[in-house]
């Protein structure tokens, strides 16, 4: 009886204190503010969707003065970029958190680096279950994407309690009070991501990049990937250029950006003020020039059927 009084104590002061743990996990939480204040905007509602690269590299400022003076149209600009999350987490968060809401997204700009895209990342079942669907995403999850009887009992109790959801960002609390552990963790990361994003061994899938893009048809939402600048090259596969375009999504190539140095990545993977800065007006004035901003924002006529290689 002292266990379960103890866990429930547990469990009601992370529910208070949670959005404490990690500024991740305040703007999470901050989502439905996200939409609600594009809601509330004038013009076309534009998101932008990613990671700590789309946080740190997609200047809003920039963006909303490039498309005034060049674009025309009336359109509003948000951000949601929960850290460390890849295609898994995006459909998951598109699907059930941000697309069900009652504000209508025009357009959707996905940020990427090398395989993220891939189904090959790894699957954050806790992230899932406890703020990227829930309950409510668990029969799609379970059939589709979560196989293992172990995982699919972290997916449950993610589900229903914080205090098991956000385990990994309480012992990472702890583990910071370490001195350098911060460092030596984004570092050992960094290597550990680079091995595993350049491997060749397995073909790469992007089955959930297609039920991204089919639901954002149903929701009339137009889809726009970018290929991120980073300080050293990687490939983009044949493979994953043919499954954006053959299921409605457009690719922009921003790899390599003139003006931009090895000086303008923080820790050589994210980019500076400067850095966002230049990365953010060539991301605008590629998405302005696809089309004219009206055509490209009139998503019942751009829209192309199923199928239709753009």
């Amino acid at each position: 009886m002292a266990v379960i009084c103890l866990l429930g104590l547990m469990e009601l002061g992370i529910r208070f204190f949670q959005e404490r743990l990690s500024v991740d996990i305040q703007h999470i939480k901050g989502i439905p503010q996200i939409l609600n204040n594009l809601g509330n905007s004038k013009g076309k509602h534009i998101l932008f969707l990613g990671n700590s690269l789309t946080r740190e590299g997609i200047d809003l400022e920039v963006f909303r003065h490039i498309w005034k003076i060049q674009g025309g149209t009336a359109a509003s600009f948000q951000r949601v970029n929960p850290d460390d999350t890849t295609m898994l987490d995006w459909y998951y968060l598109f699907r059930y958190i941000i697309g069900p809401g009652h504000v209508p997204i025009d357009l959707v700009v996905v940020g990427f680096v090398r395989n993220q895209l891939s189904d090959q990342n790894t699957l954050h079942v806790d992230r899932l279950g406890g703020y990227f669907g829930g309950l409510a995403a668990m029969t799609e999850a379970f059939t589709c994407d979560i196989f293992n009887m172990g995982d699919r009992v972290d997916f449950l109790l993610s589900a229903v309690s914080r205090f098991y959801s956000n385990r990994e960002r309480i012992k990472n609390v702890l583990l910071s009070m370490i001195p350098a552990y911060r460092e030596s963790a984004q570092a050992l990361n960094r290597a550990i991501n680079n091995r595993s994003q350049d491997s060749r061994s397995t073909p790469h899938k992007y089955e959930r990049l297609t039920r991204l893009l089919t639901y954002a048809r149903e929701r009339r939402t137009k889809m726009v990937f970018v290929a991120m600048p980073l300080p050293e090259s990687y490939k983009i596969t044949d493979d994953l250029r043919g499954a954006i375009v053959s299921a409605g999504g457009i690719l922009l190539d921003c790899r390599s950006i003139d003006g931009l140095n090895p000086g303008d990545y923080t820790d050589g993977f994210h980019l500076s003020r400067r850095g966002a800065k230049i990365y953010s007006t060539r991301l605008a004035q590629e998405i302005l020039g696809q089309t004219q901003p009206q055509e490209m924002l009139k998503i019942q006529s751009t829209l192309p059927p199923p199928g239709h290689l753009q």
